[in-house]
């Protein structure tokens, strides 16, 4: 392997190991992006430890409404059925016409054999570091820049105030890997001539 395909590989693996670092308490760690906070005044739940307060995410969405989706729709996978309508939200909740629950995304196959947290776990390997990939591989293909400004592209993305405080909104964690492969899918249509 030349040096020029070995500082390649060297930083895609940089790529994934800054991700590991920043969120090994998730990775490995067994906890969620969840704020404790949000559940001090509700019974049952205890006081929490003013340490545990976390100011990058102040949402509650991620136990109180992602997963109660994505655990009803791995129930029914499992059974065998979709139903249209989720009778014990409220007063019912479409379940298909709920950008939340993404039902069709390819991510729920994971809750089949794994539970929600560690689902959680994988597709946030999968749009952090396969977000990042594609960012990186965009930046030094299609717009040359070096090494060095393209891992600051990539850092920018994954790193930026707005995606670590919407860490727990896995339908808007979407465009970390999607928006990169837009772009280098209107690249190649561009350098093909299709319009």
């Amino acid at each position: 392997m030349g040096v020029k395909k070995r500082l390649e590989v060297g930083a895609y693996a940089l790529i994934a190991v800054l991700f590991v670092v920043f969120h090994w308490p998730v990775l490995l760690g067994g906890q969620v992006y969840a704020n404790l906070w949000i559940f001090r005044n509700h019974a049952p739940f205890p006081v929490p430890d003013p340490s545990q307060y976390n100011f990058l995410n102040q949402s509650s969405d991620l136990v109180t409404h992602y997963f109660a989706y994505k655990y009803f729709i791995a129930s029914c996978l499992r059974e065998g059925a979709l139903p249209l309508w989720i009778s014990n939200v409220f007063c019912g909740i479409p379940l298909y016409a709920n950008a939340s629950s993404a039902v069709f995304s390819p991510f729920n196959l994971l809750l089949l054999k794994m539970g929600p947290y560690e689902a959680y776990r994988w597709v946030l390997v999968f749009f952090f570091i396969g977000g990042g990939w594609l960012t990186y591989f965009y930046l030094t293909r299609y717009l040359r820049l070096s090494k060095m400004a393209a891992l600051c592209g990539v850092a920018t993305l994954l790193f930026c105030p707005f995606v670590i405080e919407n860490i727990d909104f896995d339908t808007l964690l979407t465009y970390v890997w999607t928006f990169p492969l837009v772009l280098i899918a209107c690249e190649r249509m561009r350098v093909r001539g299709v319009h």
